[in-house]
C-alpha cells in the first residue's frame, strides 16, 4: 500500500526501513545517523511508526534476553531508545504528536500481545 505522505514508498518499505534504522541505532547508538536518515525519508507524517517500531523493539529486545536467562538485562536499551526520541524531538523536530500516537500505538500492540500470551490478564 503507497502510503499518503511519500509517493515513492509504501508504509511496508518505510517500516522495514524504521526497522533496520533501529537496529543500527542499537549498535551505534549514533542519533545523528537516525535523524538525518528520517529526514532524507521524508515521511514526517508517519514518524509515529518508527516511534511505535522502537518502543516495541526495545520491549521485545529485553524480554527476550529475560527469557533467554541472560545475566544482566540491559536497561540500557531502554535508556537508549529514550535518549533517540527525545534526541529526534530536540535537534530534529520530532513533533511531539508524533511521539504520543507513537507511544499509544506501542500501547495497544502491548496490550494485544499480552492478551494472546495472557487471556485471563485484566
Amino acid at each position: 500500500m503507497k502510503n499518503l505522505w511519500n509517493q515513492a514508498q509504501t508504509n511496508e518499505e518505510l517500516a522495514s526501513k524504521f526497522k533496520a534504522t533501529l537496529k543500527e541505532y542499537l549498535q551505534t547508538l549514533d542519533v545523528n545517523y537516525v535523524g538525518e536518515y528520517l529526514r532524507e525519508l521524508s515521511c514526517h507524517f508517519y514518524l509515529h511508526e518508527f516511534v511505535r517500531r522502537a518502543v516495541i523493539m526495545s520491549i521485545e529486545l529485553v524480554s527476550y534476553r529475560i527469557l533467554n536467562h541472560y545475566k544482566k538485562v540491559e536497561e540500557s536499551v531502554f535508556e537508549a531508545i529514550v535518549k533517540l526520541l527525545a534526541s529526534l524531538n530536540h535537534q530534529y523536530g520530532l513533533p511531539h504528536r508524533q511521539i504520543e500516537y507513537g507511544l499509544k500505538k506501542a500501547e495497544v500492540y502491548v496490550n494485544e500481545d499480552l492478551k494472546l500470551d495472557v487471556p485471563k490478564a485484566p
